[in-house]
């Protein structure tokens, strides 16, 4: 904490706390909610898994794109020796 005594500890606090404070940009603002088959659900989890995505939502965006034919971002390949 801040020591009343010492105003630098005290400008520190009020600094991190407004930088703590101040809303975050979201990298996806906008939610989707959506309802699956089992057929689906599987077929997007073998996507995922095959081509290593992290999450779920990110190979669904994947997928998405592809769809819609929009460039994606090549995915780094591991070199065979």
């Amino acid at each position: 904490m801040f020591n009343i005594s010492n105003p630098t500890s005290l400008v520190d606090f009020v600094y991190m706390w407004y930088i703590t404070s101040m809303p975050k940009q979201e990298l996806f603002p906008h939610k989707q909610l959506l309802a699956l088959d089992a057929e689906l659900k599987q077929a997007i989890d073998d996507f995922r898994y095959r081509e290593r995505f992290p999450t779920e939502a990110a190979a669904i965006r994947e997928l998405i794109r592809r769809g819609l034919g929009s460039p994606t971002k090549p995915k780094p390949t591991k070199k065979k020796p």
